[in-house]
């Protein structure tokens, strides 16, 4: 990633039509800030209400990863003690149907005061998409861009739309106060642990003096960032939860079970792998494959109904089909639309070779 010699060539409020595929995107500063006081940048996936999309819609440096890796997280660009930027992939084929934009938002633009926070993205067809907006003291939060749908096309359009009002107002704002994790825990920012609960001690019980450890003393960092002791009066032990207990052991067996099933059920069908004409793909995904190659497209229903057939879920057999043409031909073959499921053609032959090979 490259920020020097950057021209802003995108201006507050504008849009510009970008190519649909994999879009790389990359947010910084060439002047850069120190790693403790960089900002944390995330992306949100929202839906057609402007609400987030999942439980997942948050991707960032510390969010879990989505599995329909739509949108991730790739690496921050530091030196030394800098940071100058994070950067992140965004593949618009793989954008569920129900999320129709990804909005760029950042925290801690405070430690950018008076240098510009830019935005390049890179669609693999035209010039770089540019835009810098200035963090001007006083400036928390911001609203950086968004990438959405417009009928058939994806777009960018340049926010630059900075706020003095702290994280969790705009998190709360966006409906992202659950999802949105800090990335870096300082001495101000860590909230202390809530204290433990304690029983009280019998009224007339005397004090009870310290006893002798031979545990090392924490260090004087340690000491300044816990909370005071508790002390605990070894008369009165905490009350266990019977019952929690219970649900646990009943919980843990279940697991056991089904984990029990799922790998007895995996060892059953693994013969039928070799069986499947398909190099790399078991022979119910084959199955699905082949039937969705044949038809080019099939609706929402009728590809649920394929897919379980063959004891598949829906998305999770497109997910792992792509997975294995990803790893085969370097691209996915199976598209999810607003009206149902797709394959590209143009992997056809590439199949049918692999196939043939077999």
């Amino acid at each position: 990633m490259e920020f020097k010699d950057v021209t802003p060539i995108m201006v507050l409020g504008e849009t510009r039509v970008i190519r649909a595929g994999k879009l790389i995107i990359a947010i910084g500063s060439e002047v850069g800030a120190q790693v403790s006081r960089a900002p944390d940048i995330a992306l949100v996936l929202l839906d057609q209400d402007k609400k987030p999309l999942d439980q997942l819609a948050v991707v960032s440096s510390v969010t879990q990863a989505r599995h329909d890796r739509c949108a991730r997280h790739l690496f921050d660009v530091t030196k030394g003690d800098r940071w100058y930027g994070s950067v992140f992939e965004i593949s618009t084929l793989l954008i569920p149907a129900a999320a129709t934009a990804v909005s760029i938002i950042a925290d801690g633009i405070d430690g950018l005061s008076g240098t510009q926070l830019c935005v390049t993205l890179e669609d693999g067809l035209s010039r770089p998409h540019v835009f810098a907006m200035r963090v001007d003291p006083g400036h928390r939060t911001a609203v950086v861009s968004s990438i959405y749908r417009h009928d058939v096309d994806w777009k960018m359009r340049a926010f630059g739309h900075c706020y003095s009002f702290d994280r969790l107002s705009l998190s709360d704002q966006l409906g992202i106060a659950a999802s949105w994790p800090f990335a870096r825990q300082t001495a101000e920012t860590a909230a202390p642990p809530p204290p433990r609960a304690v029983p009280p001690a019998p009224k007339a019980a005397p004090p009870v003096p310290a006893r002798p450890t031979s545990q090392p003393s924490a260090s004087p960092a340690s000491r300044r960032r816990d909370p005071a002791p508790v002390v605990v009066s070894p008369d009165v032990p905490p009350p266990l939860d019977m019952a929690r207990l219970s649900v646990i052991e009943r919980e843990t067996a279940a697991v056991s079970t089904l984990l029990s099933d799922i790998f007895s059920d995996v060892k059953e069908r693994a013969p039928a792998q070799a069986a499947s004409g398909v190099p790399g793909l078991d022979a119910a995904h084959a199955a699905v494959l082949r039937e969705l190659m044949v038809r080019g497209t099939m609706p929402t229903g009728e590809f649920t109904a394929l897919t379980r057939s063959h004891g598949l879920m829906p998305s999770g057999a497109a997910e792992a089909i792509n997975e294995w043409a990803i790893d085969k031909v370097s691209d996915i073959v199976i598209v999810e639309e607003a009206f149902g499921f797709s394959f590209v053609r143009e992997y056809w032959t590439a199949i049918e070779a692999l196939s043939r090979a077999a």
